[in-house]
Formats: C-alpha cells, sequence, structure tokens
C-alpha cells in the first residue's frame, strides 16, 4: 500500500462512520489489493483505484465531513487504524 497521510486517514474515517465499521476493513484490503495492481499493471485498478486509503475509499462511495471530532469521529478512525496494523 502507499504511503498513508493524515488526508487519508480522515478520509477513510469518515467513510467508515457513514459505512460501518466493518468498512475499515474492506478500504486497507483494496487500497493493498490496488497498490499489488498498480506496481504490476503500471496503472491504478479500476475499483480499487491507485493503491491509497483515500483512492479505496472512493470505490466505498461518499461520505461528508463530520462536523466535530467527536466520539462517532474517534471511533471511526480508530477501526481504521485497528485495520492499518493487522497483519497481511
Amino acid at each position: 500500500m502507499r504511503p498513508v497521510h493524515v488526508t487519508d486517514l480522515d478520509i477513510a474515517a469518515r467513510t467508515v462512520l457513514a459505512y460501518g465499521p466493518v468498512t475499515a476493513v474492506r478500504i486497507v484490503a483494496g487500497a493493498r489489493l490496488a497498490d499489488r495492481y498498480r506496481k504490476r499493471m503500471r496503472r491504478r485498478h479500476r475499483l480499487w483505484g491507485d493503491g491509497t486509503l483515500a483512492g479505496a475509499c472512493a470505490a466505498i462511495g461518499p461520505a461528508a465531513p463530520p462536523g466535530a471530532c467527536d466520539a462517532a469521529y474517534r471511533t471511526a478512525l480508530a477501526a481504521v487504524l485497528a485495520a492499518l496494523a493487522a497483519p497481511l
């Protein structure tokens, strides 16, 4: 997977907030798959994007920005971080 930036984490947390905590695992798996595809085929994966978390989130669907960094947003961010820390 490509390097993770703060913007990637924010977009992933917003997506998890909108679509549920199991989405975090799908996002990370999609980003990892897309990055392997990008390296092998030298182009973006048609569904999962360019190997970034933000690219994988685009495959899930739109997510509105949160009004504040409330408990629900922090829980969604924690789910994303846990998915990133999980072994391959």
